[in-house]
């Protein structure tokens, strides 16, 4: 589960920061307005702060958070708090977790190689990519000499 919990984490950390530059630490109260304001990122931001708040247990905590990073956005400190009291919240609570999973839309890959001998990797790569006429490439180590 601390897998899970930390790659949702990686993902809703950003979103929840921008919903808070946008809307303040009014963003966790109940009657917290809908606002399109931030774009989709804060939006997604106020939709997991919505799941989370409705988890009594966690509210306090998160509270305090989240006035601590919107009264000091750039402080990697309060950030970091955020961040803990978040992962405290989701790992606790299994059900909240899967929500907030179910929030986050599929991750999307899009590549595009334009022009001659123009290369797209759409993942991983491990191996030499060579173009252009005449290319070498020497693999492996080379002892002595000036190669």
């Amino acid at each position: 589960m601390r897998e899970e919990v930390e790659a949702v984490l990686g993902r809703i950390l950003s979103p929840i920061v921008a919903a808070i530059g946008v809307d303040g630490p009014g963003v966790l109260a109940d009657d917290a307005p809908d606002s399109s304001q931030g774009g989709p990122a804060a939006e997604l931001g106020r939709h997991v702060l919505r799941v989370l708040r409705e988890r009594n247990d966690t509210l306090d905590a998160l509270h305090e958070a989240v006035a601590e990073v919107a009264a000091n956005p750039a402080d990697d400190d309060a950030r970091a708090m955020l961040r803990l009291r978040l992962r405290r919240a989701l790992s606790r609570d299994s059900e909240a977790l899967a929500e907030v999973a179910a929030l986050l839309p599929e991750p999307s890959v899009h590549v595009t190689a334009e022009g001659v001998r123009s290369v797209a990797i759409g993942g991983n790569n491990t191996g030499i990519i060579a173009t252009g006429d005449n290319s070498s490439f020497i693999t492996g180590r080379v002892f002595g000499g000036d190669r």
